[in-house]
């Protein structure tokens, strides 16, 4: 019967067979109906899996690695329904979470990205890397990526959050000081993209910084840059701090009920990458960083598409990394594709990663039908 079904398509009959089997187990422990409508969908996934002209499309030896910075936050809304995420963990391997060091020298879409590379970070360090990604040559000294923030004081003491970035009429007016500040420091002041902000020393400063994601709602006395150089950042932060709050950019964004810049993060800073081997791996990303990873170990890397749909997959590695802001689009860029992908054996298997957790299904795992989805509300409890 499985060879009138699925002709040549013995990755498929193989499948089936397994599901034939659990199917045959719940049978015999009287779950008889929810056997039935295992058949029932089994039956529609067959007819599915046929292209326009009746033929099985071949399955791949393909596996993809997602990575969406910013998935925490749509998760984070109870109230939002993701039917194709919902029910790609119900059929995988359900929904982990992931313990975060806290304190890294790296957001966690860089720590993933770095894991799935094969990589070592701290021969990744961000600023240089994310410079190189950026086309620009290598240099003596230190560089440090310059990250605008929001402090504020809070019950567990100072804390710090992301901040709507600066308009380009803000830039114009704060720029200017910002600079001059910082070259009276023994800092240059670089800013090559609208979130491309750097700080170059001739020195070789000797200090340790953390990701503004480690910081997040923590004690900021705990997070402040460590090393033998560690005061000579910290001085700079304070003063620029004391400059953006005398500013007239810092007051205005007040009367317009807008959370104001007050701060900027120094962080980033280490030697140069060093190429490694690595996992042959594709590459879907707009960051700059992964530029630079992917330039200086000779990967294969392409700008982040629209869709998930729009990846095609080879035989091999795949990894993308895309950030999210809203709801609706994960399901419809990312989800919802990566569903259609998998059922059609485009991809052989596929893990996900964000912030504060991850999930991985298989192709074949998608047979599994009576795992039922859940809501996110119930597996985020």
């Amino acid at each position: 019967m499985l060879d009138d079904v699925f002709g040549a398509d013995q990755a498929a009959g193989s499948d089936l067979a397994l599901a034939d089997l659990d199917a045959a187990c719940r049978v015999r422990a009287n779950r008889v109906a929810l056997a039935g409508g295992l058949f029932g969908e089994l039956h529609d996934r067959v007819r599915s899996r046929r292209g326009y002209d009746g033929a099985i499309m071949p399955a791949r030896h393909a596996a993809l690695t997602l990575i969406l910075p910013g998935l925490s936050v749509v998760l984070a809304d109870a109230r939002v329904r993701l039917p194709a995420l919902e029910q790609l963990i119900a059929r995988g391997n359900g929904m982990q979470s992931v313990e975060r060091a806290a304190r890294s020298p790296l957001y966690p879409w860089q720590q993933d990205a770095i894991m799935t590379l094969g990589l070592h970070a701290d021969n990744f360090p961000s600023a240089p890397t994310s410079w190189l990604g950026l086309g620009q040559a290598p240099a003596a000294g230190t560089l440090l990526h310059v990250t605008a923030v929001h402090m504020e004081a809070t019950a567990a003491g100072l804390t710090m959050r992301a901040v709507e970035p600066w308009s380009a009429e803000e830039w114009g007016l704060v720029e200017p000081a910002l600079q001059s500040h910082c070259e009276r420091a023994g800092f240059a002041w670089r800013r090559l993209t609208s979130d491309g902000v750097f700080l170059s020393c001739a020195d070789d400063l000797e200090v340790s910084c953390a990701a503004p994601a480690s910081v997040g709602h923590q004690e900021l006395r705990a997070m402040q840059p460590q090393g033998r150089d560690a005061r000579r950042l910290i001085q700079l932060q304070a003063e620029l701090q004391m400059l953006l709050h005398e500013h007239p950019v810092h007051a205005r964004r007040i009367a317009q009920q807008q959370a104001p810049i007050n701060a900027l993060w120094l962080w980033g800073a280490g030697g140069w990458p060093i190429a490694a081997s690595c996992k042959p791996t594709l590459v879907y990303s707009n960051e700059s960083y992964l530029r630079g990873v992917c330039s200086t170990n000779q990967i294969e890397h392409c700008d982040a598409p629209a869709s998930l749909a729009d990846i095609v997959p080879v035989d091999g590695d795949t990894m993308a990394v895309a950030s999210l802001t809203r709801a609706e689009e994960v399901e419809e860029r990312f989800f919802a594709p990566l569903l259609r992908a998998l059922r059609h054996g485009a991809w052989r298997s596929v893990q996900v990663l964000w912030e504060e957790g991850r999930f991985d299904v298989t192709r074949r795992q998608l047979w599994r039908f009576w795992r039922r989805p859940r809501p996110l509300e119930e597996l985020l409890a």
